[in-house]
């Protein structure tokens, strides 16, 4: 069902809280927020999560303790060297297993990793390990996880996907606001401008609208088309726009003329 122009009419005309009608409540919330956006945030997000679990450094707590003054160092010798199947930096990240007896403990072996080869089978090595727990042991020079701390970075991913996801839903739901709840005002467009900017393959306009309330004037950026022609229309008539806007913040605003539907 389109939206019409008796539609906005009848929607402006209504004090708040108003009842929106559904179709344009929905015409309303794919302008405010492209469905694509967050698609793309939840595959961020998977990605993500997926990225984290194979690369993030979990052994980091355990680095920590060897590296500190708790931990105690000992003589081993290198007992394999074996290629992994990842890289860093186009080099080989390398599997060293090694041997060493702890202070009082008896003869085991354990495992770390290096960006490259560094030591070769029967070399003899400086080991850190902890006397609480000898399991955890390394090589100095070399690492407990794979990836290392660098591999810290796959947490970025997740955090980009649902901070594009809850962008996403504060669009919508602060497009709903403002249909419900928004105050009426005629403002004149004073501006139309192209930014430099594009998102979605659509270039950023700037809008430069007079405030709702009095005070400097109010920019608004959009994307979608309907609103900027709308707002060109109007610059060039030197006519105002209906809009509806948040008192507590009145850049915060929609343009309901920007919905009809030809």
């Amino acid at each position: 069902m389109k939206v019409t122009a008796d539609d906005i009419a009848q929607l402006l005309a209504s004090a708040p809280p108003r009842l929106v009608p559904a179709h344009v409540a929905k015409a309303a919330r794919r302008r405010s927020a492209s469905t694509a956006g967050a698609v793309v945030g939840l595959i961020f997000a998977v990605m993500g999560l997926g990225f984290t679990t194979l690369f993030f450094p979990r052994h980091f707590r355990d680095e920590w303790r060897l590296a500190g003054r708790g931990a105690e160092a000992t003589s081993g010798v290198v007992t394999a060297v074996t290629r992994t199947n990842l890289k860093v930096n186009k080099r080989p990240v390398m599997d060293t297993t090694f041997a060493f007896t702890p202070a009082g403990g008896k003869r085991q072996t354990a495992d770390c990793y290096t960006t490259g080869s560094r030591w070769s089978v029967g070399e003899t090595v400086r080991v850190r390990y902890l006397p609480d727990d000898t399991t955890v042991a390394c090589i100095e020079g070399g690492r407990l996880d794979e990836v290392g701390w660098g591999g810290a970075f796959v947490l970025l991913f997740p955090l980009i996907g649902v901070g594009i996801m809850v962008l996403f839903l504060r669009q919508r739901m602060g497009t709903r606001r403002l249909l419900l709840s928004g105050q009426t005002a005629e403002l004149d467009v004073l501006a139309v401008e192209q930014t430099g900017t594009r998102v979605n393959n659509q270039y950023v306009y700037k809008i430069t609208l007079s405030a709702p309330a009095g005070g400097p004037p109010v920019v608004i950026r959009r994307t979608n088309p309907a609103d900027i022609g709308l707002a060109q229309r109007h610059v060039a008539q030197k006519q105002p726009v209906f809009a509806l806007y948040d008192p507590a913040k009145p850049s915060r605003l929609i343009l309901p003329e920007g919905l009809i539907e030809p």
